[in-house]
C-alpha cells in the first residue's frame, strides 16, 4: 500500500506490504478506481463521506511573496487614518439624507406600533441610532470591499502612502476577502486597540484584521510581487 502525496489517499500496490507505506509522488488520485482507499474499514470510502482532498495552494502563494518589503507601522497608521476620514466625510451627507427621509418624508417615529390586546401590550419601536450604525457598517463594507477588490489592494489612503494589501491565498484579492479585512478593523479595535498592536508581535507584522483575512501589507514598488502567479 502506498500513500499518494497529491491527495492523501491510501492506495494498494501489488506485492507491497501494507505495513510499510511509502510516498508515490508521480501518481494522481482517482477516487473512482477500485484501488482508492481512505482508511474506511479497509475498503473504499463511500462518496457521502468523502469531503475532498487537501490542496496546499496557500503555501505556494505565500512562497511567491517571500522577500516582499513589508509596510512600516507609521505608513499603515497614516493610510488607515486617511481612509476613515474619507469614510466619515462621505458618510455624513448620506446619514443626514437618510434621517431626513425617515423623519420628514416618511414620518416614521420611534413608536411604530403600540396596542393592548387582552391585557397584553404589544409595542414595536424604531431605533434611528441602530439604523445609522447599520448604515455605517454597510458604508465601511462597500468602501473597503470595492476599493480593495477592484484596485487589487489599494484604498485612497494606501495609495497616497504607498501601501498595498496583498492576499496570501490568491493572486488577486477577492471581494469577500476585502470585505472581511474591512470588518476586521472592528476586531483590531477591541481590547483597546490591541489588534493593531499585534503588528509589533507578529513576525510578518500582521494585525488582527490581516490574519483574519489572510493578507499582508507591503510597500508598493514597480513589478509588484502581488502580481506574480502563485506556484
Amino acid at each position: 500500500m502506498s500513500l499518494n502525496n497529491d491527495c492523501a489517499v491510501w492506495r494498494s500496490s501489488p506485492g507491497q506490504s501494507t505495513e510499510t507505506p511509502s510516498f508515490d509522488r508521480n501518481r494522481r488520485c482517482d477516487v473512482w478506481a477500485s484501488t482508492a482507499y481512505c482508511g474506511y474499514n479497509g475498503g473504499p470510502m463511500p462518496l457521502y463521506k468523502l469531503a475532498g482532498f487537501f490542496d496546499p495552494h496557500e503555501s505556494h502563494r505565500a512562497q511567491s511573496l517571500a522577500g516582499a518589503p513589508l509596510a512600516p507601522f507609521w505608513r499603515r497608521f497614516c493610510a488607515v487614518s486617511i481612509d476613515f476620514f474619507i469614510l466619515a466625510l462621505t458618510n455624513a451627507p448620506v446619514k443626514a439624507g437618510l434621517q431626513y427621509l425617515i423623519q420628514q418624508k416618511l414620518h416614521i417615529g420611534e413608536n411604530l406600533y403600540d396596542a393592548t390586546n387582552g391585557g397584553a401590550r404589544v409595542q414595536v419601536r424604531f431605533s434611528m441610532e441602530m439604523t445609522l450604525e447599520v448604515l455605517w457598517t454597510l458604508w465601511l463594507v462597500l468602501y473597503f470591499g470595492l476599493f480593495l477588490r477592484f484596485t487589487n489592494g489599494f484604498t485612497p489612503g494606501k495609495r497616497l502612502l504607498g501601501v498595498r494589501v496583498v492576499s496570501l491565498t490568491h493572486n488577486r484579492l477577492s471581494f469577500w476577502q476585502s470585505v472581511e479585512r474591512g470588518l476586521g478593523y472592528g476586531a483590531s479595535a477591541l481590547e483597546g486597540g490591541f489588534g493593531f498592536l499585534q503588528y509589533f508581535l507578529n513576525p510578518n507584522h500582521q494585525c488582527a484584521h490581516d490574519r483574519l483575512a489572510e493578507t499582508i501589507a507591503v510597500r508598493e514598488q514597480r513589478g509588484m510581487v502581488s502580481d506574480r502567479p502563485a506556484g
